[in-house]
């Protein structure tokens, strides 16, 4: 399920408008995959 930028900016994950995903901190990886619901069979990690 998509999560819009305010809850990303919200949760803390985003700090300004996205631009390019360079690196996620492993800590906001994992609170987009329980937040968005994503399957972590589908997953890197």
């Amino acid at each position: 399920q998509p999560l819009s930028y305010l809850r990303l900016k919200g949760m803390g994950i985003l700090k300004g408008p996205p631009r390019s995903i360079m690196r996620i901190p492993e800590k906001d990886y994992s609170l987009i995959k329980e937040a968005g619901g994503i399957d972590e069979r589908f997953t890197v990690n």
